[in-house]
């Protein structure tokens, strides 16, 4: 849930740099330069308090090729919440990523996608997405 509260805060802060810097580009980029310093801290003090093993970066060579991709859905993410929020609202913007981020899942579930394991879609999920997809409706006309 904290982690859920935390992206409309990002989107709202994003969209009032963009407007103060009047560049989008930049900000996204300077949103996750921000990130990494921030893991790279992360990182640090769980290598040197929770003594975590040092990272290994020869394994990377086996990762598929949409491996890394992960940063590149995190960059349209960010960059679309902060360009929406001041269109059409945080609160609308938000519901739309929930919508999209069920549907997906429901892909990723049933189909398997990237390695993970295939799970049914139960008639009662597929009600309950198409409720949470009307939610999203009735937030946009409201």
């Amino acid at each position: 849930m904290l982690a859920g509260a935390a992206l409309p805060i990002q989107g709202a802060i994003n969209a009032q740099l963009r407007a103060d810097l009047d560049a989008t580009i930049p900000v996204g980029a300077l949103s996750f330069v921000v990130a990494t310093v921030g893991m790279g801290l992360v990182l640090a003090g769980s290598l040197s308090i929770a003594h975590a093993p040092r990272p290994r970066i020869a394994p990377l060579r086996r990762v598929p090729w949409w491996g890394l991709l992960g940063g590149v859905a995190g960059a349209i993410y960010v960059t679309s919440v902060f360009s929406l929020i001041p269109e059409i609202g945080a609160a609308a913007t938000i519901a739309l990523t929930v919508g999209g981020q069920q549907l997906a899942s429901v892909l990723v579930d049933r189909f398997g996608l990237f390695r993970l394991p295939r799970r049914p879609i139960a008639g009662l999920r597929l009600v309950a997405v198409g409720a949470l997809l009307t939610g999203v409706v009735l937030i946009q006309i409201a």
